[in-house]
């Protein structure tokens, strides 16, 4: 299976080359090891690294053709020693995605800045001629949102691929057509979990803005589905519909429980009746 592995901030910063253990490297990473990749890397510490990575790819049997270009009997290595900048970059990704789509092939970008990648992935999903194609061939963050910084562990991580060998883009998924894939592995429903959970929380975290409007202050978070115009009422609506979906995740999941259900049903239908910090209190403890 040829595949583009992209790493953005991957430069390693250990002093020597035993440190770069298969859990930190982010130049040739254990799961792309063995074959025929296209490996291109961004970031401007290679600038300042040159002898370093020079020794790094001679360890691993590449040849140097010319400065920052490395190539073996598998795979073709460049760096580039400019940063990556998604506000104005990401063109490049969504180019990289097409040509995935076009040619049938595999595209994993990972980032090691700390900077989460869904919303360049979702952009460029958007964007592409193919939405069914890049779901099966493109893959921004092998943590799957969860754990995209510049500690991941390589080890830890990896693409997940269905029997056919596509890509598993759970992230794209909407809530309701996620449901089925739960059970699929352990390891995707652990990062399915994981994800909900985080997103679940930053969800509840939002009721502040309902919180906000009963004192008669602004939002802050406004987005589509209100504003500083909306009611109280009319937040906690918008609260709920994007509640609701995240508790059938975490039932097939197996988290709720029949004490659970009951009061969820309690806090979501008689939101009014709490005190509003022990109804968010709550809400929290019910991802536990």
């Amino acid at each position: 299976m040829a595949l583009t592995y992209v790493g953005i901030g991957s430069c390693p910063h250990h002093e020597t080359l035993e440190e770069i253990t298969d859990a930190w490297d982010q130049l040739i990473p254990v799961f792309i090891r063995g074959q025929k990749a296209k490996v291109i890397h961004y970031d401007p510490s290679f600038g300042r690294r040159e002898e370093f990575i020079d020794r790094y790819f001679e360890t691993k049997g590449f040849k140097k053709v010319e400065a920052n270009h490395w190539v073996s009997d598998l795979m073709d290595v460049t760096v580039n020693t400019e940063a990556f900048h998604h506000s104005q970059d990401d063109y490049i990704l969504e180019a990289l995605a097409e040509k995935a789509i076009v040619t049938d092939t595999k595209l994993i970008v990972q980032e090691f800045t700390g900077t989460e990648l869904i919303n360049s992935f979702k952009a460029a999903y958007e964007k592409s001629s193919s939405q069914e194609n890049f779901k099966r061939n493109v893959l921004f963050d092998i943590t799957y949102g969860t754990d995209c910084n510049c500690m991941t562990d390589m080890t830890k991580y990896k693409p997940i691929y269905n029997a056919q060998g596509d890509f598993i883009n759970f992230l794209l998924y909407s809530e309701k057509d996620l449901l089925p894939l739960i059970g699929f592995s352990t390891a995707v429903n652990t990062l399915i979990k994981k994800y909900y959970v985080k997103k679940y929380l930053e969800i509840i975290n939002q009721q502040v803005d309902y919180r906000r409007k009963l004192n008669g202050s602004t939002v802050l978070f406004p987005c589509a589905a209100y504003s500083d115009s909306s009611t109280p009422d009319e937040i906690m609506a918008y609260l709920q519909s994007q509640i609701r979906p995240i508790i059938e995740i975490f039932d097939k999941l197996g988290l709720m429980t029949l004490k659970k259900w009951d009061l969820i049903q309690n806090l979501l239908s008689n939101y009014k009746s709490y005190d509003i910090y022990k109804w968010n209190s709550a809400m929290v403890n019910l991802s536990k």
